[in-house]
């Protein structure tokens, strides 16, 4: 069985992004949530290198950006 793939949700605490983490998490996804206020990540997407070492560091498969 093929590991789940990794889709990390910017903006996760945001209108859009409550509602799709809610979605998502009914899925089989690795499932990593990144926003301002930090849910599992703390993202400051003003911070170019910030974003640059989360996306090498998680390695994601799908990135949906609801910030």
């Amino acid at each position: 069985m093929a590991s789940p793939a990794r889709v990390l949700l910017t903006g996760a605490t945001g209108f859009l992004g409550h509602h799709l983490r809610d979605v998502l998490r009914t899925k089989h996804v690795d499932l990593v949530l990144a926003s301002r206020n930090g849910v599992d990540r703390r993202l400051d997407l003003d911070d170019l290198d910030d974003l640059r070492a989360l996306v090498q560091e998680l390695a994601p498969d799908l990135v949906i950006h609801a910030a």
